[in-house]
């Protein structure tokens, strides 16, 4: 008998230790101020243990940049895993998610529809919020690891939109629940010169297009019609892209993304284009080794290959997409 109570001790200590070290059983259930839950940040790292956060200092909305941050630590014990993701609402000029401003959008994210355009990558996510928020955006990022499967970027995507349909109701700019996230995952094939990134007629100037030792080039295409469109250039075999094109559309040209019109140079983002009646941000981005290679190959100076490259991207966008106004 006392080896029997002295058994259930022993597994009841254990059972006990292991809930509180590998689950979030004595944990919070809502994270960062209600946007997220201890479940979300558990699928989207793909750990199960303790969760915590960590409420980072506060901005006034209407101040361009980040206004809240929220780091997110998940702890497993057995076996020992750990992972840290960083919630932030933000408020950023409205050509956010293809320009710089330290997103680094590219054709490697799924794009999907929700209360606004979204996307997700292996290490990030974000998503607009309605017109008329006082916040435009939300963003979930990796500190200190990646995501590499397809169901940790539908969680990031789902959490993301539960996320911004709470921030929104919160608001009162919207009044709707979360919906079902659907991805629109990236595609890639061999690069068409002549009809490149799938619009027909765009042609990749000569003097644009360097050569890597013969390799052959690919095009990874993602979109989600009429909101975002991203290609990137790539050797095969390598990971960062030559060069990344993109598009984003809205409905109508928003006076805080700075810039009047007409002053637009590659490779800023600011409106350039009526597409369909929305105003269309563009942005193109060439990694060093794609100027390096320009540099070395001596076809043209790596100003004149980048303007080049650009200005038939407006080119091929405004045939395919009818575009009516081009400001360059």
């Amino acid at each position: 008998m006392i080896a029997l109570a002295c058994g259930a001790v022993t597994l009841l200590i254990a059972a006990s230790l292991y809930a509180g070290f590998n689950t979030n059983l004595f944990g919070p259930e809502r994270l960062c101020n209600d946007l997220l839950s201890s479940r979300g940040a558990e699928e989207i790292t793909g750990i199960s243990g303790r969760v915590s956060s960590e409420q980072g200092a506060t901005r006034n909305s209407g101040e361009t940049g980040l206004i809240t941050d929220c780091t997110v630590r998940v702890r497993s014990e057995f076996p020992k895993k750990a992972g840290t993701l960083a919630l932030q609402v933000l408020d950023e000029p409205a050509d956010f998610p293809i320009n710089d401003y330290g997103w680094a959008t590219n054709a490697d994210f799924s794009y999907f529809a929700g209360s606004g355009t979204g996307g997700v990558s292996d290490n990030a996510g974000w998503i607009t919020l309605p017109r008329g928020c006082p916040s435009r955006a939300l963003r979930i990022r990796a500190v200190d690891h990646s995501w590499h499967s397809e169901h940790a970027r539908k969680e990031m995507a789902q959490a993301l939109e539960s996320a911004a349909a709470r921030l929104s109701r919160d608001a009162g700019c919207a009044q709707r629940g979360a919906q079902d996230v659907e991805l629109h995952s990236p595609s890639t094939r061999a690069l068409n010169p002549n009809d490149a990134c799938g619009l027909k007629g765009f042609v990749i100037p000569e003097l644009a297009r360097p050569d890597r030792y013969g390799q052959r080039e690919t095009e990874r295409i993602s979109s989600l019609p009429n909101r975002i469109w991203t290609c990137d250039i790539r050797f095969k075999d390598t990971e960062v892209p030559q060069v990344t094109m993109a598009a984003l559309q809205r409905e109508s040209t928003d006076p805080s993304s700075a810039a009047p019109a007409g002053t637009m140079a590659p490779p800023s983002g600011r409106p350039v284009a009526k597409c369909g009646g929305n105003s269309t941000y563009l942005s193109i981005k060439a990694s060093a080794d794609y100027k390096w290679l320009i540099e070395k190959q001596r076809k043209a100076s790596v100003a004149d290959a980048e303007s080049a490259l650009f200005r038939a991207f407006i080119d091929g966008l405004a045939r395919n997409w009818k575009c009516t106004v081009i400001r360059s």
